[in-house]
């Protein structure tokens, strides 16, 4: 039987000791988060501390909380730009249409959606620079 040297490199990766000795358990947490990255399928829970696998499950449950509001942050920015279109055909202005909508829904909303939006755009370019540089 053929040695394969990914079967080696995939049980180190998501050995602790591995990487040396833990200083802590934000390192653990780390090192964790890089292995999930690179070979989430290979991943056995008894490799490092329930704390720090609790952590980075929570990271992941935040971000894709962050990638949903990105989601309606889209989907509020096409309706900006169907008032706006409207408005042009209407000729009523758009500023004033944009006004009242931050009046009537508070402008933090909109900015938290935003925010949303710029997030879900930067994951998805990471991803897809991730995902054509490293050969997935």
């Amino acid at each position: 039987m053929k040695h394969n040297p990914d079967d080696k490199k995939k049980r180190k990766l998501f050995n602790p000791s591995y990487y040396g000795p833990s200083v802590s358990e934000e390192e653990d947490e780390y090192l964790l988060t890089k292995a999930l990255e690179r070979e989430p399928e290979s991943f056995l829970p008894d490799q490092f501390p329930d704390s720090v696998i609790a952590r980075v499950e929570q990271k992941e449950y935040v971000l894709d909380h962050l990638r949903q509001m990105g989601l309606v942050g889209l989907i509020v920015l096409f309706f900006i730009f169907i008032v706006g279109a409207g408005s042009l055909l209407f000729q009523v202005s758009l500023l004033e249409k944009l006004m009242e909508l931050v009046t009537t829904y508070k402008i933090y909303l909109f900015l938290f959606l935003f925010l949303g939006f710029l997030v879900q755009t930067a994951d998805t370019l990471f991803i897809s620079h991730y995902k054509t540089h490293s050969g997935r």
